[in-house]
C-alpha cells in the first residue's frame, strides 16, 4: 500500500498523526522547515518520525461506521499501517440507514422498468417499459380515455425504454396497463413490508434479517418477479 503520511513517535509509540511540517514548526518555534520536508528532514530535526501506509477504509453499513484512528504496527509487513475503528450505530440510526437502503433498492427496481411480452407473440418479443410516476400517470390518463370511449387513445402503440413503438391493440394495451400497474403495486407493497419490519425490529438480530437486496425477511419472501 502507498505511503499516505507521517506519524511522530515518542518512546516507540505513535503520539501524533498525521505529522506535518506545520506540526514540526509548532513544536520547534524558530526552526525553518521547508515546504517539501519529509521523513529525512524531520528526522534530522530530532523527531522520531515514521511513514504510515494506507489501509482501505471498510465500507459503512447500516450497523457499523468506521473512523480513522492512530496507525498500528503490522509485524508481518514490518511497517505502520493506517487503522480504522469500528463503531456500532445506535439502533434507531441503523434503522434509518436500513430504511434508506430499502427505498433506494425500490427506486432502482422501478428505474429498471417493467419487462412485458404481449400474449400470443413470440417468446423473444419482450420489451421493457418505463414505470416511473410520470409514466404511471400517463397510463392512468390513457386508461381513463379508453373508459370514456375514446378510440385509439394510445395511438396504436406504447413506447418502450429503447424508444421503440410497440404496436398494441386497445385490449392488448389495457392488459399491458393492468400487468404493469399490478407489478408496480406489488413492488410498493413489498417496500412497505420491508420498511415496517425494519421499524419494528427490536434489536440488530431482527434488523439484520431484513434483506433489502433480495426483498426478504428472515430469508422469506422477495421482490416481485419482473417480466410477463
Amino acid at each position: 500500500m502507498a505511503v499516505i503520511g507521517l506519524a511522530r513517535r515518542d518512546g516507540g509509540s505513535i503520539v501524533q498523526y498525521p505529522f506535518t511540517r506545520l506540526d514540526a514548526m509548532a513544536l520547534k518555534p524558530g526552526k525553518s522547515v521547508g515546504r517539501g520536508a519529509g521523513l529525512p528532514q524531520l528526522t534530522e530535526m530530532g523527531f522520531d518520525v515514521v511513514e504510515v501506509h494506507s489501509t482501505p477504509r471498510p465500507t459503512d453499513t447500516h450497523q457499523y461506521s468506521y473512523s480513522e484512528v492512530m496507525p498500528v504496527w503490522d509485524g508481518g509487513q514490518s511497517r505502520w499501517q493506517q487503522a480504522w475503528a469500528q463503531t456500532e450505530r445506535p439502533l434507531d440510526a441503523a434503522k434509518a440507514k436500513k430504511i434508506e437502503a430499502i427505498k433506494a433498492r425500490f427506486a432502482a427496481i422501478v428505474s429498471a422498468g417493467f419487462s412485458y411480452r404481449i400474449p400470443n407473440t413470440p417468446p423473444n418479443d419482450l420489451h421493457t417499459y418505463q414505470i416511473e410516476a410520470l409514466d404511471q400517470a400517463n397510463m392512468t390518463s390513457v386508461a381513463a380515455a379508453f373508459n370514456l370511449g375514446v378510440p385509439d387513445a394510445h395511438g396504436g402503440f406504447w413506447r418502450d425504454v429503447a424508444n421503440v413503438n410497440v404496436p398494441m391493440t386497445q385490449p392488448e394495451c389495457e392488459a399491458f396497463f393492468t400487468a404493469t400497474l399490478t407489478y408496480k403495486a406489488a413492488c410498493v407493497r413489498r417496500m412497505w413490508t420491508l420498511i415496517t419490519a425494519a421499524e419494528v425490529a427490536a434489536d440488530y438480530t431482527a434488523l439484520n434479517k431484513v434483506d433489502e437486496i433480495a426483498g426478504a425477511i428472515d430469508r422469506s419472501g422477495s421482490w416481485p418477479v419482473n417480466g410477463s
